[in-house]
């Protein structure tokens, strides 16, 4: 049986959080994360699920390189179309989000290199109800946020699309090897904030995220 319920809950602690000690490990799939090990619960997040590579010293990484926000539609969708606006607009807020709460102290860099954490980001499952488009999307997409207000989505978002099964997922690598380092799938973003699930409590939630990666980062750096 296929287990739907992943995606990042605060990205942040549960990248740089080491798992529980002995809980039971989940083999979850992922549309995102390709070879998905074995999770455990978060221990700082509640419903979340993390992994982290043993013997990584997280307080070495004092950059962070961020990929551009993918976006991948559920199985089940009735329709592959949906707006790139919406999306471009999601994906600024989050990207905003994370430069607010991690800078200066810790620079948003555009190159790999030593001491550089590349953090990979995806809200995924995403239902479109409507078909209005012209062109179906593929399955998986990403667009670079410029220009675009964190706003802009805000009314007819909601209507064209289902967020109820909606899941943020996250991977860390190091980006000078490329290698894995971390991985964390929250299954209900919007539980963060008040209000039913949403763009806009996506988008708020986002705040939720980057404070809990500062805080994160902070501990590592014995801050």
């Amino acid at each position: 049986m296929r287990v739907r319920e992943l995606a990042l809950t605060a990205f942040a602690a549960g990248l740089l959080a080491a798992p529980l000690g002995g809980a039971l490990a989940q083999t979850l799939e992922s549309e995102f994360i390709v070879g998905m090990p074995p999770l455990e619960p978060s221990p700082v997040v509640q419903g979340a699920f993390a992994w982290r590579q043993g013997g990584v010293n997280f307080g070495s990484y004092d950059r962070i390189m961020l990929d551009r926000v993918q976006f991948v539609l559920d199985d089940d969708s009735a329709s592959k179309a949906i707006d790139p606006a919406q999306l471009a607009a999601v994906g600024q807020s989050l990207i905003e989000r994370i430069h607010d709460a991690m800078e200066p102290e810790y620079p948003i860099v555009d190159k790999p290199g030593p001491g550089v954490l590349r953090l990979r980001l995806a809200i995924t499952d995403v239902r479109v109800e409507q078909s209005e488009a012209t062109k179906p999307a593929k399955g998986i997409f990403a667009f670079t946020p410029i220009g675009l207000g964190v706003n802009a989505i805000a009314s007819t978002a909601s209507v064209e699309t289902d967020l109820s099964q909606a899941r943020i997922e996250a991977e860390a690598l190091d980006a000078a090897s490329g290698t894995r380092i971390g991985i964390f799938i929250d299954p209900e973003p919007s539980q963060h904030v008040s209000g039913e699930r949403s763009w806009d409590t996506l988008q708020k939630s986002f705040a939720f995220y980057a404070s809990r990666l500062r805080m994160t980062f902070d501990r590592e750096h014995g801050r």
